[in-house]
């Protein structure tokens, strides 16, 4: 989402009107973020068809966190200070890319008897980078059993003063990325957006991204050399417009044809089935 971004340049009196519901949604209340997902009188998960508890793994997940807390030197403050983990539960049907891979919510206790300041984590199985053998070398680890370690990295260059809770562990042999479920994340719904709107979303969001990326070598000191430099020395420009603009091009075929074929099928019944059950 655009909110996790985190670049301060990006308040009520600087973005588009498309923006200000979404600036304003972000501010929830973490109480009532928390109690979509934890009974706040007991401090354990509810049991929903997306969210299975795990409690009887917490001692298994303590271990985990312990060994992400102090690899990550993470250090959340009075927040979180002491990592103590309440209730562990596997979370279902989410993600895009993502999808099926195993994910965790992780309950840490907050500084206080309040179970609505305790912090909800969230642990994902990692995979091989897409791109990896098909780009040049860099300086990132890619191999088999450092998934996660990569995506890490690319955190603390991108997002100057992103997630403070951004990590990764081991588990069963296995790379898990770890961040906080955050009651502050939203986004835009491009559904409500007309052709104008829409080419201000991608303006705002390709801005927004490049700025991240054209700070991260000042206030990082994770990379070498200017990360501008180090962006178009790796592409040529010529030839990556006109890939964009002709990926672009033939979606938009392709997405008009596959509807078109949609329609015909439902035409002819094909989705009646559906409607019946």
């Amino acid at each position: 989402s655009l909110v996790g971004l985190a670049v301060p340049e990006r308040t009520h009196d600087l973005v588009d009107d498309c923006f200000v519901d979404l600036l304003e949604n972000a501010k929830a209340s973490r109480r009532e973020f928390l109690a979509e997902l934890l009974d706040l009188e007991k401090g354990r998960f509810h049991a929903t068809k997306e969210i299975v508890p795990q409690t009887s793994d917490v001692a298994k997940f303590q271990e985990v966190i312990d060994q992400y807390q102090k690899e990550n030197d993470i250090d959340a403050g009075s927040r979180a200070g002491h990592f103590e983990v309440k209730d562990v539960a596997v979370k279902k049907e989410s993600g895009t890319a993502s999808l099926g891979l195993d994910r965790f919510f992780v309950l840490i206790d907050g500084p206080s008897d309040d179970h609505a300041d305790d912090v909800v984590l969230e642990m994902k199985h990692s995979r091989r980078s897409a791109l990896a053998g098909l780009v040049a070398d860099d300086d990132i680890d890619d191999d088999e059993e450092a998934k996660a370690d990569r995506i890490v990295q690319s955190h603390e260059v991108h997002l100057v003063g992103g997630d403070m809770y951004f990590g990764h562990a081991e588990m069963d042999d296995r790379s898990f990325l770890i961040k906080e479920r955050s009651p502050y994340k939203d986004d835009i719904d491009i559904d409500d957006l007309d052709s104008d709107g829409m080419q201000t979303y991608a303006d705002i969001c390709g801005r927004t991204l490049a700025s991240s990326h054209a700070r991260s070598d000042e206030d990082t000191g994770l990379m070498e050399g200017d990360a501008e430099k180090r962006i178009l020395e790796s592409i040529d420009t010529r030839v990556f417009i006109d890939d964009i603009v002709r990926f672009a091009r033939e979606m938009s075929k392709r997405i008009k044809k596959d509807y078109k074929a949609f329609c015909q099928d439902r035409d002819l019944g094909a989705f009646e089935f559906v409607r019946a059950q």
